[in-house]
């Protein structure tokens, strides 16, 4: 089927479809936290960072739960936390009660490390948000966390 101007009606416009913005977003925010963290010496990957957060919001977590909560796969979190524990930012340890299992810590200098970092990271969140209010930014959560409910729905149905 095509339109007035000949050309088919059924063909996304890339540059408007909401999910082609989103991804879009995503990968210029990492590069932005790439351009800005390994600017400030850090050497933290985005990822990296989310892992040490999550550690901070949840205290001693499984390398499963940690896994979960990160919302990444396990080969990639294992090297993600090889690299961390090799810097002393984090430790892992056998779980008392299922030794197949390791316990993973932000260490004190994984502590440290975060606080230090918090100034540049709230300095950055200005500039990524600039222009919008916090009604704005509260929208921006509702949509996204909606659009992947929707999505984990569907998951769960197949």
């Amino acid at each position: 089927m095509t339109n007035k101007q000949g050309s088919h009606s059924n063909r996304i416009n890339l540059d408007d479809a909401p999910a082609y913005l989103i991804q879009r977003t995503a990968r210029l925010l990492r590069w932005h936290f790439m351009r800005t963290f390994i600017g400030a010496h850090s050497g933290v990957t985005p990822e990296q960072w989310m892992l040490l957060n999550r550690l901070r919001e949840y205290g001693k977590l499984s390398q499963v739960d940690l896994t979960d909560r990160a919302f990444r796969d396990r080969p990639n979190i294992t090297r993600m936390l090889e690299k961390l524990e090799q810097r002393g930012l984090v430790e892992r340890e056998p779980d008392p009660e299922d030794g197949r299992r390791q316990l993973v810590t932000l260490t004190d200098q994984g502590e440290r490390f975060l606080e230090a970092a918090a100034p540049l990271a709230l300095e950055e969140r200005q500039v990524v948000y600039a222009g919008l209010s916090s009604d704005d930014i509260e929208l921006l959560r509702r949509v996204l966390a909606q659009i992947e409910q929707n999505i984990l729905d569907s998951a769960e149905r197949d």
